[in-house]
């Protein structure tokens, strides 16, 4: 799992042959478990980074959900889709032919270890990239001759590989959630009210409903359109009778379509081998929703400063609470790559217009700062003289601040 705790290159290694055996888990074991570390070169005290992991890019913002929690952890889920899991060995392979070139014929990224100065993450790339247990590059070359469904099966099965614990094949019984959902809104309606005109002088209790229906995989943040208003309304009201479940179902499902929109009008290769829908329905009371998700939980230091939960504990407080969006700073978006050394020339994503956003630690630990307990257990080299870590907890005035390569992860997740 240590890829998910750190997966940037610092700086390119020197180039070796691949081998047959060199597989994820030898990249995972060659990395530092947990931040950057490094060794100054004379004049620079940062190296340029760029992202040397395995994760899938998703050109779907609708399909993708991020969520900061008060334990100081960002969680980052991916539908994947028909198209990213068909797009991932090919987007490998034109990553691998990008820093071939800046590493060789534009000379963009110095080739040399430079004794040790920095982790030769480029190189172990490279070797996964080339390594036959995955037989990637093999693969793209004839990939025009490979039917539909052998380049979605080749590609999810590769994709599961090279993030070991983090890709999930999910079947979520919609009917059972349903079901749940109705004892919800028999709750929320109580005393005999009218879902149509509840909702309608209560609109923060519709999205509440809406996001409710199936928990984590709707996402209305904006105020729902009339005929969405109505879909919600009918299932709600048919949540209220002791009758047959077969008209709120139906209902429910219809009402789930409309709020999702198409996150999940996609085909998914079922396991017999032919494309089916990711919704699948027999009947309204077999009703499944079945597709692979990638998910990736990165520790997190935010605000410094705490408020209380309903129970009186300290937790830490957000300087944005609530809904917020990543901000266009003059048409560069998330890539706000700021002057500054110390963010690393890696993304700084704002999604408050103060400055905060998700951006690298910038805060730097010298060696003499860290016992060799720690260095050890972070699987930091010996000879490196500063690191780059998280400190799980307040640490800033209002950014989330993640490792180094979980910026760029998160950032190459993103379209």
């Amino acid at each position: 799992m240590k890829q998910i705790l750190f997966a940037v290159a610092v700086l390119a290694g020197a180039a070796s042959p691949a081998t047959a055996d060199f597989t994820i888990h030898d990249y995972n074991a060659a990395i530092p478990t947990w931040g950057t570390s490094w060794t100054h070169a004379a004049g620079a005290q940062y190296y340029p980074s760029f992202y040397t992991g395995f994760a899938a890019r998703s050109n779907f913002p609708d399909r993708i959900h991020v969520r900061i929690a008060r334990g100081n952890q960002v969680r980052v889920s991916v539908v994947l889709d028909e198209q990213t899991v068909n797009d991932y060995l090919f987007d490998l392979a034109k990553r691998y032919e990008f820093y071939k070139y800046a590493s060789t014929e534009a000379g963009l990224v110095d080739p040399s270890p430079r004794g040790g100065k920095v982790l030769p993450q480029l190189d172990y790339f490279n070797q996964v990239m080339e390594s036959p247990t995955y037989g990637i590059l093999p693969f793209v070359a004839t990939g025009a001759q490979a039917s539909g469904e052998e380049i979605y099966r080749k590609g999810l099965e590769t994709l599961s590989a090279l993030n070991p614990g983090r890709v999930f094949h999910l079947k979520i019984n919609l009917s059972t959630e349903f079901l749940k959902w109705k004892a919800q809104m028999r709750e929320k309606l109580a005393g005999g009210k009218d879902a149509q005109n509840f909702f309608a002088r209560n609109p923060e209790e519709a999205i509440i409903a809406l996001d409710s229906l199936l928990f984590g995989r709707v996402n209305v943040t904006a105020k729902p359109s009339s005929a969405l208003l109505e879909k919600l309304a009918t299932a709600a009201n048919l949540a209220k009778s002791d009758g047959n479940n077969e008209a709120f179902l139906s209902a429910s499902l219809e009402l789930f379509r409309m709020a999702t929109g198409s996150r999940y009008q996609f085909r998914v290769l079922g396991t017999n081998g032919q494309w089916q829908e990711a919704i699948q329905c027999a009947s309204a009371a077999s009703c499944f929703l079945v597709y692979p998700e990638f998910t990736a939980i990165y520790p997190m230091g935010s605000m410094k400063g705490n408020t209380k939960d309903q129970f009186g504990n300290s937790i830490p407080n957000f300087a944005t609470p609530g809904l917020w969006q990543f901000l266009n700073h003059g048409g560069r978006e998330m890539d706000n790559i700021r002057e500054e050394s110390f963010y690393g020339w890696a993304p700084k994503m704002d999604y408050e217009k103060a400055g905060n956003g998700f951006h690298n630690p910038a805060v730097r630990f010298y060696r003499e700062q860290l016992p060799t307990s720690v260095r050890q257990a972070l699987s930091m080299p010996g000879e490196h003289e500063s690191a780059w870590l998280v400190y799980r907890g307040g640490v800033s005035h209002g950014c989330s601040r993640l490792p180094l390569g979980h910026v760029w992860e998160m950032r190459h997740l993103f379209p």
